[in-house]
């Protein structure tokens, strides 16, 4: 056996974790409390259009033989994701109310994003319009205070991720 394996096995045999607590991946606010998913999915979108990507995991899948059948990929244990990417493609082609109005839908603003983890938990899972991407792709579509949310996500099965593309809203259901 190797030591850190050694290691890592005395540590759980005394009641402690595998392995040491990192801090960089529990960010907190000002207050020294953590940083509520909402925060994260504001400070993410504050990195929009910056080269660096920043991913936060806002939701585990709650249904994931829902979208496993739309994928065709096992689901379990994944977590749903936005990226300050996403964020700043969806504000960019989604978030200009003088190109939405007129397809009739509402553009979509940095609080919007505040939203994703009802509206992955609450939404029907549909499978997507043709795409170039080669990742398997899913559209959520969810109902929240009359406005209709068409959320369109990738599977990262390597990351154990579902990535968030864009997001549309518009007035009632899709």
């Amino acid at each position: 056996m190797t030591p850190a394996f050694v290691d890592a096995r005395k540590r759980k045999e005394k009641g402690g974790h595998s392995a040491p607590f990192d801090p960089s991946k529990h960010p907190r606010g000002a207050n020294g409390r953590f940083l509520s998913t909402a925060a994260k999915i504001e400070q993410a979108g504050r990195l929009a259009g910056q080269n660096a990507t920043v991913h936060v995991e806002f939701a585990a899948v709650v249904r994931p033989g829902a979208i496993s059948k739309v994928t065709g990929v096992d689901l379990r244990g994944f977590r749903h994701a936005v990226s300050n990417q996403s964020i700043s493609h969806t504000l960019k082609n989604h978030g200009n109310p003088n190109v939405e109005g007129p397809r009739g839908q509402i553009a979509v603003t940095l609080k919007d994003f505040e939203k994703l983890p009802q509206i992955v938990r609450s939404g029907e899972v549909h499978a997507p319009e043709p795409h170039r991407s080669s990742l398997p792709r899913f559209v959520i579509k969810a109902e929240i205070d009359g406005i209709g949310y068409h959320y369109v996500g990738d599977v990262k099965a390597g990351k154990r991720r579902l990535d968030m593309v864009s997001l549309r809203m518009k007035k009632g259901s899709w």
